[in-house]
């Protein structure tokens, strides 16, 4: 019959080894899975790097921007400004603009050069630092009209801020005896301020603000007397 016919051939082809059988079969199929999943495994695993990495980079990128980052990578150079940040003294203005939300990269935008430097001298450990001799200097660009009464900072002309501090017994704002005067003149941020005023009228002494130096001498032996106590 044609089902005899059919078996018969069957039977010839395995014999032959032209036709396997699923036990035959099974085994060459295991072996052609193996770089399959071998490839998904390896594919899993980057793609578990990369996002760990870009995590990482995110959150790097993140604490740079916050004032704990100063204080954990730069250490000795600004220790000193960091602890002033949080100290909470409210002789001091950076109290008063923490108060305000205001952050290191706010008022200090370092370019990519300087980053670059600082972060090698860092992991170097190729660097000398004073805190009586080496501290940092103040810029020209901080402390200045330009850098302070804008509307980012403070919203304001020189003129509104000498009508708003008119009631005090000395202003320095009030331009019409002494011309303009620098805002840095009178103002620090991480340092006592100094009542510039006092440096020529010694009444003034008598109105300055609690925390304030008379004089630069003064204001830099309160800062070393400061630091040594620490």
């Amino acid at each position: 019959t044609e089902e005899a016919i059919d078996f018969a051939v069957v039977g010839a082809q395995r014999e032959k080894g032209c036709l396997m059988d699923e036990e035959t079969i099974a085994p060459e199929e295991q072996v052609s899975e193996k770089p399959k999943k071998s490839k998904k495994k390896l594919g899993i695993i980057l793609g578990v790097i990369v996002v760990v990495l870009v995590a990482a980079v995110a959150g790097g990128l993140i604490w740079h921007e916050q004032p704990s980052f100063c204080g954990a990578i730069c250490h000795t150079p600004m220790d000193p400004y960091y602890e002033g940040y949080e100290s909470g003294d409210t002789t001091l203005l950076i109290t008063t603009h923490k108060k305000a939300n205001a952050e290191c990269l706010d008022c200090h935008i370092p370019t990519l050069s300087q980053q670059i430097a600082e972060g090698t001298h860092w992991i170097t450990g190729d660097y000398v630092f004073n805190y009586e001799t080496d501290r940092l200097e103040l810029r020209d660009e901080f402390a200045s009209e330009e850098f302070c009464l804008n509307a980012d900072c403070h919203n304001m002309t020189v003129e509104d801020l000498a009508v708003a501090t008119e009631d005090l017994a000395w202003n320095p704002h009030n331009t019409s005896q002494h011309g303009q005067i620098a805002c840095s003149s009178c103002h620090r941020m991480h340092s006592p301020s100094v009542m510039y005023c006092a440096q020529c009228h010694a009444e003034a002494k008598k109105a300055m603000p609690e925390g304030w130096a008379a004089s630069e001498k003064e204001a830099e032996a309160l800062l070393v007397a400061a630091a040594a106590a620490k």
